[in-house]
């Protein structure tokens, strides 16, 4: 008998290229727990992009639930550069979850431990994120 038909080449394995593996995802963001503690009202804060700082007014309200909301608009000469998040726990450390709109390699989405700071007799409150990014409340 003829020998069978060569396999159809649509159908034949295709060899795959040696794929890098995915990273890891990053950890879901923390679940925010009332804040006890934290900035309140409107305070002074700028954004750091390495070596650059970027001066804003922070608006901090408390939400229903305890939480702290912290919002800064952008300026006249960049009215899209601001961000706001969202913070809970403390009252030494809290979680922040938020959004930084432009500013380079910091935009985006991020998830920050924040840190409070007693520089004399005054309380600052730093996220740190990524590899240069921070924003301090004053």
């Amino acid at each position: 008998p003829p020998p069978p038909p060569p396999a159809c080449p649509e159908h034949a394995p295709v060899a795959q290229p040696d794929l890098p593996p995915k990273p890891p995802a990053a950890p879901p963001p923390p679940t925010l727990t009332k804040a006890q503690g934290g900035p309140r009202g409107t305070r002074p804060c700028e954004f750091h992009e390495s070596v650059d700082s970027y001066p804003r007014s922070c608006a901090v309200k408390v939400e229903s639930d305890g939480t702290l909301t912290v919002t800064a608009k952008g300026t006249a000469l960049n009215p899209n550069n601001g961000f706001s998040f969202r913070m809970g726990g403390g009252p030494t450390s809290f979680d922040a979850v938020g959004n930084l709109d432009a500013f380079g390699v910091c935009k985006g989405p991020f998830v920050a431990t924040v840190a409070t700071v007693l520089e004399g007799k005054s309380k600052t409150y730093e996220l740190r994120f990524r590899d240069h990014c921070k924003i301090v409340i004053r």
